[in-house]
């Protein structure tokens, strides 16, 4: 059941990893919205790298944001 599972620490920081190298912009995002991304992607069944959620640069700073794909696999 997604939203329910609970991901180890290293399966986040790796996904981090690779929201920073593979997405455009990665670099530019900061290391805690990486994470968080990385985070609710692994708990919710989504794939950043399908923009199923991604890092959205607003105003304020990057934010999680879950896409339009994500909200239809929710």
């Amino acid at each position: 059941m997604a939203g329910t599972a609970l991901v180890s620490r290293e399966d986040v920081k790796e996904l981090a990893t690779r929201i920073q190298i593979m997405l455009p912009g990665g670099k530019d995002v900061p290391d805690q919205v990486r994470l968080a991304v990385a985070q609710l992607a692994l708990t919710h069944g989504l794939d950043p790298l399908s923009n199923e959620i991604m890092p959205l640069k607003t105003s304020r700073g990057y934010v999680p944001y879950v896409g339009i794909l994500g909200m239809r696999r929710a």
